[in-house]
Order: structure tokens, then C-alpha cells, then sequence
């Protein structure tokens, strides 16, 4: 478990020690404070729009984090689609608090080619695009 010190973005290395060698994986996001804290601070901390981001890496193989904030709390749909537009796979389909999101997508035995993903809710729509590169 991670507590950030302070409101606002941050990269730390959380550093995994095994027999066969260190591995090192760098967590990032942005702190939000505890219950404790005043109201004022934590509405700081909270996104200001809706946004989706451009996946990263680009290309990529086999995996790619998206990320995305929501401003408010929303019914959130995030869906993969492929070239000819046909839904492949759906990542989100539910209510989330306001806030930043980050998740990755494996994209498993996915042919090389231009994919899109989309982010919908209630309020706001968006979609990107990626490629894979095998």
C-alpha cells in the first residue's frame, strides 16, 4: 500500500527484489488527501474536466496504458474498437467517482494494424487512436 505525501502529481520506484535479479516499476499519479483534510484541498486535487489521453507507448506490444479523468462522477464506458469498427473489447462499463484512471491493455494475439478507444459518458465522448506493432 502507497500514501502519497501531498496533494498533487508523483512518481516514486518502488524497487522488487528476487533471486533471479531487482526489478524496478515506477508508480505514478496524484495525491489526494486524507478525510482529514480540509474540503477546499481536496476539490484542488480533483480533475477540472473530462479527458481522455493518448495512450502510451504508441505503438505498442503487447501492452499500453490509457488514462483518463473524470471531473465528476459518471457512468463511464471505455471500448476497443478495431479498424472496421467493430467493438473488440470493453474495458470499463461502470459508475466511477470523480478522479484520475489509469489502466493497461494487453492486447494479447491482436494483429498489427490501427485500433481506436473511446471513452463515453453521460456527458462527454472521446476517441483516440492507436496502433500495434507486432
Amino acid at each position: 500500500k502507497f500514501t502519497p505525501d501531498s496533494i498533487g502529481e508523483f512518481s516514486v520506484q518502488l524497487i522488487i527484489e528476487s533471486d533471479g535479479g531487482n526489478s524496478i516499476v515506477i508508480l505514478t499519479g496524484t495525491g489526494i488527501p486524507d478525510t482529514t483534510t480540509d474540503i477546499s484541498d481536496y476539490n484542488q486535487a480533483l480533475p477540472k474536466k473530462y479527458q481522455l489521453e493518448q495512450n502510451y507507448p504508441n505503438p505498442f506490444n503487447p501492452v499500453t496504458t490509457i488514462k483518463y479523468q473524470l471531473p465528476v462522477s459518471s457512468e463511464v464506458l471505455l471500448t476497443i474498437y478495431n479498424s472496421l469498427g467493430q467493438k473488440i473489447a470493453t474495458l470499463i462499463n461502470t459508475e466511477q467517482p470523480a478522479g484520475y484512471y489509469s489502466l493497461n491493455w494487453h492486447a494479447g494475439p491482436r494483429a498489427s494494424g490501427i485500433y481506436f478507444y473511446k471513452l463515453t459518458t453521460p456527458e462527454y465522448s472521446q476517441t483516440r487512436k492507436m496502433f500495434i506493432l507486432k
